[in-house]
């Protein structure tokens, strides 16, 4: 998810790899390196992602390769993929997943995330966001100082998240 600070630079909360994901990552990657030049070409880059469990509708793929080929040189190397399975990685939440993660904002049950539950789960999980930034998030997801399920699932969906 990503979102603006008050400086109107977008924040993403980034998904950290296990070092063995990391080394499956790297061995998926090598696979499709087979001239072992430290590149993978990027048509090549459905099939890898597909080869570690990442299924990326048509659009959300064409996203990913306009962002990983920004010399347009049609090829990418290890960091690139690396950043590339990360963000993949974003798109693969289901419906129900969505549904559970605000059930987990929605701490005290009222149907609605506040602007108090927003704030608590950033100190859970250790972001620096100041109650402007949050109050930001909220209204992104059309609320005013709070969200309903349904607001923050069409949000989560607007935003590619499933």
């Amino acid at each position: 998810m990503s979102r603006k600070n008050t400086k109107g630079k977008k924040r993403v909360i980034r998904i950290d790899l296990t070092e063995n994901q990391t080394k499956e990552i790297r061995q998926a990657f090598d696979l499709f390196d087979t001239a072992g030049s430290g590149v993978m070409k990027l048509s090549e880059l459905n099939v890898a992602l597909r080869a570690l469990g990442l299924e990326l509708k048509k659009h959300e793929l064409k996203a990913v390769v306009t962002e990983a080929d920004k010399d347009k040189s049609g090829k990418i190397d290890f960091p690139e993929f690396l950043e590339v399975v990360r963000k993949s990685m974003c798109h693969k939440m289901s419906k129900d997943d969505v549904e559970a993660t605000f059930d987990i904002f929605d701490m005290d049950r009222t149907g609605d995330i506040s602007l108090d539950n927003l704030e608590q789960v950033a100190k859970q999980l250790g972001e620096d966001m100041t109650r402007e930034e949050l109050n930001e998030m909220l209204m992104a997801m059309k609320g005013k100082h709070k969200a309903s399920r349904e607001a923050f699932l069409a949000y989560m969906k607007q935003t590619g998240v499933f």
